[in-house]
């Protein structure tokens, strides 16, 4: 139930990847831990929380993180929650196209 994944940041001249450790919590969450990139520490979980109907499910992404140098911060600080939020649009698309459209 673990599996590493690495993203790519690019910012005009600064371009860096971090990866993660995955760990899948069964319904529940996936834990997310870094192993390198450009972060003094990185931690988040996206969640999954059933609905009143059960025929849906509410996702969220929780980051914890700091970067490893104000330089760093500067370069991709302003940006970070778009690649965040383009995270979570993908997670979702992927959902829809594994499970298909839910109403």
């Amino acid at each position: 139930n673990e599996v590493k994944a690495s993203i790519e940041i690019a910012r005009g001249a600064f371009n860096r990847s971090f990866t993660t450790l995955n760990r899948l919590q069964q319904g529940k969450m996936i834990e997310m831990r870094l192993i390198k990139g450009p972060f003094r520490h990185l931690n988040g979980f996206w969640r999954f929380d059933a609905l009143k109907d059960y025929r849906a499910s509410k996702i969220s992404l929780d980051l914890d993180f700091e970067f490893e140098s104000k330089l760093v911060a500067l370069a991709v600080g302003p940006v970070f929650n778009q690649i965040a939020n383009s995270m979570v649009d993908a997670f979702c698309k992927r959902a829809v196209e594994v499970y298909g459209e839910r109403i």
